[in-house]
């Protein structure tokens, strides 16, 4: 006996065309991920950049205050001239200044370093609710397959049908 199998083959493409869905959504997904390890390794290495920015600036603004320091000295003495002075000090406050701005640099490459890490976190989260719609779609797929196949009812073997309730053209109940 053969039920009408309409229903059931409809049902049973739209269910295939959910796993073609959620299968294209993984890739996407996992497009993504790659993309935020990508950006979590760039904002790595832009934080050991910053960070020996910030160490070398640093360095540079120690050596200016200790030339300033010994050229308060001599200048106090007279050895060293005003305009002498004035640029030793000038050059000790540029170097103060490029030092905070180096560490204040170094302080937002920490940050990002940071923030990809925790995009990073959520794509894995996305790739894994990806992979679970994904195993659903199959599983509902494999469900609408299995519907299917209840619309052909065989018999073991070779007899008769005695007492039979409907036929051909009735509606029956599942």
């Amino acid at each position: 006996m053969e039920l009408d199998p309409r229903d059931y083959e409809v049902r049973l493409t739209q269910k295939r065309d959910a796993v073609a869905a959620a299968n294209a959504n993984l890739d996407s997904v996992q497009a993504g991920q790659a993309l935020m390890k990508a950006r979590f390794e760039t904002a790595e290495a832009n934080q050991r950049q910053e960070k020996a920015h910030a160490d070398s600036s640093r360095a540079t603004a120690e050596r200016a205050q200790s030339d300033l320091k010994r050229n308060e000295l001599l200048r106090q003495t007279s050895v060293v001239s005003a305009g002498e002075f004035d640029r030793v000090r000038a050059e000790a406050e540029s170097a103060m200044a490029d030092r905070i701005a180096a560490e204040q640099k170094a302080d937002a490459a920490t940050s990002q370093v940071a923030e990809a890490r925790a995009q990073v976190s959520l794509t894995l989260t996305m790739v894994n609710a990806a992979l679970t719609k994904t195993k659903q779609a199959g599983t509902d797929q494999d469900a609408g397959a299995l519907d299917l196949s209840y619309t052909r009812i065989a018999a073991p073997g070779a007899g008769r049908v005695t007492r039979k309730a409907v036929e051909p053209g009735d509606y029956v109940q599942v």
